[in-house]
């Protein structure tokens, strides 16, 4: 496994840094900023959006609900692997929210991401984000079943 440069994965996770502060304040033209034009984006009920235009469809829907706000998204344990001119990036990611009028605080869901990046004009961005959930059934497990 090839890991990439110090350089580039500091590059990357400002990139993620600027990945949530969109979404989590509702800021599509940033947002799609981050992504190639031909970029894949993967939902966890396993849809595909290909292209800015698809991902725009997708994220205005989600950012628009009611439910939406309040939610903020955690990145972590990000395993970073260069092939090439391509990093990929396997990760944890939490969402929390608070509902204000409630009270109500709570960890919405968490999931991993199986991302991958290129550089355009010598800036790296999303070519690929794909999320998946992560639970005692839903999960990338290798090890024996438990008993």
């Amino acid at each position: 496994m090839t890991r990439p440069a110090i350089a580039d994965r500091l590059a990357i996770e400002d990139l993620y840094a600027d990945y949530v502060w969109a979404l989590d304040s509702g800021d599509l033209p940033a947002f799609l900023a981050l992504f190639t034009a031909d970029a894949v984006f993967g939902d966890t009920a396993g849809n595909r959006y290909v292209g800015h235009d698809a991902i725009a469809g997708y994220v205005s829907k989600l950012i628009n609900s009611a439910p939406f706000k309040g939610r903020q998204h955690f990145l972590s344990a990000m395993r970073y692997e260069q092939a090439g001119e391509r990093i990929g990036v396997k990760g944890y990611w939490l969402v929390t929210k608070w509902a204000k009028e409630s009270g109500a605080k709570s960890i919405e869901v968490a999931g991993w991401s199986d991302d991958a990046f290129v550089r355009v004009a010598g800036s790296w961005r999303f070519n690929q984000r794909i999320v998946h959930y992560w639970s005692d059934t839903d999960l990338p497990w290798v090890g024996a079943p438990a008993r």
